[in-house]
Formats: structure tokens, sequence, C-alpha cells
């Protein structure tokens, strides 16, 4: 069957082990396939390249296994590497299923710049379990859009979220890809870095955005998540589907802890540095 004119940008850091679950379905469906390395040593790029695929690098310098810093600066460069108008959103630990591409095929076909395209993203647990239904996986995200619409990404270093532009218009599928997920104590460490990340783009310094934003969002947040995790768990139970363990629903919940602690020290930081420049 022809290839999906479509490209697939993926950026990767030592992850071997994904690719080599994912690209060998993705490569066979799509025309435009690449990887953005970051200068991996575990055998990523020898991977990529032994099955055709074109490396891009996410960095000037050859220094080894560098991290992004700057996932939406990361994300739309690599657009600007695309052969294709049409792009799918593809992270290397995830698996379009068959029933996915069939759906790109067909939007890719039709070819209408003016909408834009939302998946679903079920979680693969170690033991093999799909989770279908789980409140931190409920909604659909963007992963089909074409350059021409204009879409584009938030200034922001991480969590990156989608801007639409006026006229363009948003339209959800049901069909998904499986994304298999790390152990809770893994999950968290990678909560803890990307809110890292998130606390060096923090500027503002007042007290509003601290009792707002950080305080009473992060509160909100954390009520709201423990009430849909008990509804989804319910609903789960008539359904005779599996719910997401308990064990990574601390995960997320505690992330709204870690956020408000993490973002307090941040803010507390930013603004005696603020008092001083003041005070000079």
């Amino acid at each position: 069957m022809k290839k999906i004119h479509c490209s697939v940008p993926i950026l990767t850091l030592n992850r071997r082990m994904q690719l080599e679950r994912m690209l060998p379905m993705v490569l066979e469906a799509f025309d435009d396939v690449f990887i953005i390395d970051g200068n991996s040593t575990d055998g990523t790029r020898e991977y990529a390249r032994s099955l055709g695929v074109r490396i891009e690098n996410q960095f000037e310098s050859n220094e080894p296994d560098l991290v992004i810093t700057n996932f939406q600066k990361a994300r739309v460069d690599s657009w600007a590497k695309c052969k294709y108008d049409w792009i799918l959103y593809l992270d290397s630990d995830e698996v379009p299923t068959a029933e996915f591409i069939v759906l790109v095929r067909r939007l890719v076909d039709e070819n209408d710049a003016r909408i834009v395209h939302r998946m679903m993203k079920h979680l693969a647990l170690p033991d093999g379990r799909i989770i279908r239904h789980s409140p931190f996986y409920a909604t659909p995200t963007v992963r089909l859009f074409t350059r021409r619409s204009g879409v584009t990404l938030a200034d922001r270093k991480v969590h990156e979220r989608f801007m639409i532009p006026e006229g363009v218009s948003l339209q959800d599928h049901d069909e998904a890809i499986i994304c298999p997920e790390l152990k809770p104590v893994d999950m968290r460490k990678r909560n803890l870095r990307y809110l890292e990340m998130e606390t060096q783009s923090l500027q503002n310094t007042s007290w509003k955005f601290f009792w707002k934003w950080i305080v009473w969002y992060n509160l909100k947040s954390f009520a709201g998540q423990l009430v849909r995790i008990f509804q989804e768990r319910i609903e789960n139970f008539f359904r005779r589907k599996p719910s997401l363990p308990w064990a990574y629903n601390v995960v997320f919940l505690r992330y709204r802890i870690d956020s408000m602690i993490v973002n307090t020290r941040a803010w507390m930081k930013k603004r005696k540095s603020s008092e001083k420049e003041n005070v000079a």
C-alpha cells in the first residue's frame, strides 16, 4: 500500500528500546519518518540509521546525551525539517494502533487544512494491561495538523500547549495511540524534572499570582482529580474495564503537591532577587 504523505518527527535521547517497538510500524505506513536526536549513546542513532531513518540533530554541539531544556523550541524546530505539509505528532514511546493509521490516511487524503485533529491516548501498564478510561488520559490531544494551518505552540518550555489560529477548527476522534507508561517511581522523577524546567520561565512575583496560580490552582486541581479518580473507578466497575492502579493515581496527585512546593521555592527566590534589584 502507498505510504501516507505525512511527516513524523520524533524527539529522541537514548530511546533505542522504545524505537524498536514503534519505528517498524510507523515506517511501514508513513513516507517521512525521522528522529531529532540529542546525541544519544545507547545505539538510538545506529538503530535508526539501520532502518534508513533520517537523523537530525537537536543541538549544534557534539557533546553526548544532551537533554532538552525547551520542548516548545525543539518541537517547532522539528516541524521546519518536515518534508510534507501534514505533520503527525508522536513521542518515541507511543505506538499508533492500526485503526489510528487508517484514520490518519483518510484525513491526509481529504487534505483539509482548516481542521486540526485530536486523538486519544491509551495507557499500557508494565504488566500488559491497557487502561482506556482514566481521569489522566481521558482527554484527546492534538496529533495531526498542517503547517499551512498556522498552528503553533505556546511559549512554555515544557507541557507544550497548541495554539489554534482563528478560522481553524478542532475535531476529536476515538482512535488512539498506545503509550507504555513508566513505573510510578520513574514517573515521579520525570515529573520533578519537568517541574524544575517549568520554574525557569517563572516571571510574576506578585502575591496575587502566588495565591491564585501556585496555591489555589494546585489545591483545586488536586481536589478535582481526586473526585474524578473515584468517579472513574466506579464507572470502570460497571464497564468491567480495568482502572488505573492507585500507585499511578498517587503520582498524579502528588504532582500537584510537588508543583506547589517547587513553584513556591522558585517564586520566593525570584521575589527576593527582584526586591534586591529594586533596593539597588
